[in-house]
């Protein structure tokens, strides 16, 4: 389906209307564990910040695996049901939705981070990673790194094209392959 106006493929998620980065440096920034800011090198910091802590509890949570017990058992698959799984993985907040009827799967949807941090304006707000380019100094319109290395910062899972606009010029459209 065609949305008229739209410009993007991707969905456009919202909580409570706005746009949301899910990510290390959200979860960061939500526990007191890093300092309010928001650029492409505290994305990063985030994220090593964030590999550090679980590398030092890794032995504690290696010491609860206990081998051999079985930890998945089998079903039936109920006549109808629906169901929702959120969970907060690497890149960010992941959610399922399913609805079975009949057996069969009738509607399956899924959020990942990168939906989350790549969806574009809707309604009162700019998604995140759009949010992140406004304002960023191109010093090289035939090779914009600027834009990559902002982009990059969210750890994309999707391939994206970026289309830089200024007003009274020629557009330009890169394509930015992570």
């Amino acid at each position: 389906m065609q949305k008229q106006r739209a410009y993007s493929w991707i969905k456009a998620p919202r909580y409570l209307g706005f746009s949301c980065e899910v990510s290390p440096l959200a979860r960061q920034i939500l526990s007191g564990c890093y300092p309010n800011h928001v650029s492409a090198m505290d994305r990063t910091m985030a994220r090593v910040y964030e590999t550090s802590k679980i590398a030092s509890i890794l032995s504690t949570l290696l010491e609860q695996v206990k081998p051999g017990i079985q930890m998945q058992n089998r079903y039936e698959l109920p006549q109808q049901s629906k169901g929702v799984g959120l969970i907060d993985t690497t890149r960010g907040a992941l959610g399922h939705w399913i609805k079975i009827k009949d057996q069969k799967i009738a509607f399956y949807q899924i959020i990942t981070p990168s939906v989350w941090n790549f969806s574009t304006r809707s309604g009162r707000s700019l998604g995140p990673s759009e949010l992140s380019l406004i304002g960023t100094s191109i010093k090289d319109s035939k090779n914009p790194v600027e834009i990559g290395r902002i982009l990059r910062s969210f750890d994309p899972c999707v391939s994206c094209a970026t289309h830089v606009l200024c007003t009274g010029q020629e557009s330009k459209t890169y394509q930015v392959v992570s």
